[in-house]
């Protein structure tokens, strides 16, 4: 509650407006389709929340693009608490600088912690990891760190490196020591590992790597072989929460096709 939310390609809004709803104080949403800002400024009057929240609620509409944005929004002194980044920064090398350039603008209070992703492999580990230092993102490769929280208990950030055989073997390691009641989050790019990380005691894991199935008609998915079990949203496993980021671009092939891009901080 109380929380600034960054909407990046915000489409619908969807997700800023649920952060609203959960007691967040100030939104903001980056989206540069015409017909989408039109949407998003719709679900804003529609929102069903108790008088006394909605007046309360501070929210802008950036309407460009997701560079622009991101420079607008640094110009403006915004910070935001906690980023965290699943994986597939780039698909070709060229895109490196670009990439640590933009992550040099996020304005955060706590950090930025990213992993690396099957796509990311055009740059080496520890290049990625001097980058992202120099840009302020700690880059979490079969690594651990926590966050000491206001009531006296932590909250433990994982990272996963892509490519695992045996994920277990590398998850009992990390979290060797971690008491029950400190929260856990868990960031691992690629989401069919969720059988396996559920085992153990993670309360949320974090990943990307499906690029939302590319297509947003399910046949197609299936005939160009683009799906999965945990292709995009929310999923409970066990006890452990899974969240899909559907993020940008492509991987296998050079498509999407009503398969907006997405950011969620």
């Amino acid at each position: 509650e109380g929380i600034k939310f960054l909407d990046l390609f915000a489409g619908s809004g969807a997700v800023g407006l649920e952060a609203a709803s959960r007691g967040a104080k100030e939104v903001y949403f980056v989206e540069s389709d015409p017909k989408c800002i039109k949407v998003i400024e719709a679900n804003i009057e529609k929102l069903n929340l108790p008088s006394g929240v909605k007046q309360s609620l501070f929210y802008e509409i950036v309407p460009v693009d997701i560079f622009r944005g991101i420079k607008q929004l640094s110009r403006q002194g915004l910070k935001f608490d906690i980023i965290f980044i699943t994986g597939d920064f780039i698909i070709k090398r060229e895109g490196f600088e670009l990439c640590i350039e933009t992550i040099l603008r996020l304005k955060v209070n706590i950090g930025v912690w990213g992993i690396l992703g099957n796509c990311d492999t055009s740059v080496g580990k520890y290049q990625w990891k001097q980058a992202g230092k120099q840009a302020g993102m700690t880059m979490l490769i079969d690594e651990r760190t926590s966050i000491n929280l206001d009531d006296g208990k932590r909250l433990w950030l994982l990272g996963l490196n892509n490519g695992h055989s045996h994920n277990d073997l590398y998850l009992k390691r990390l979290m060797k020591g971690i008491k029950k009641d400190d929260a856990v989050i868990l960031l691992d790019h690629d989401p069919s590992n969720i059988e396996i990380d559920s085992v153990f005691d993670i309360d949320l894991v974090l990943s990307g790597d499906t690029h939302g199935g590319q297509c947003g008609v399910r046949w197609i998915r299936q005939f160009c072989e683009l799906k999965s079990k945990y292709l995009s949203g929310l999923y409970k496993v066990r006890d452990t929460y899974l969240y899909v980021n559907q993020g940008l671009g492509w991987h296998h092939k050079p498509v999407r096709f009503l398969c907006w891009p997405e950011v969620t901080l």
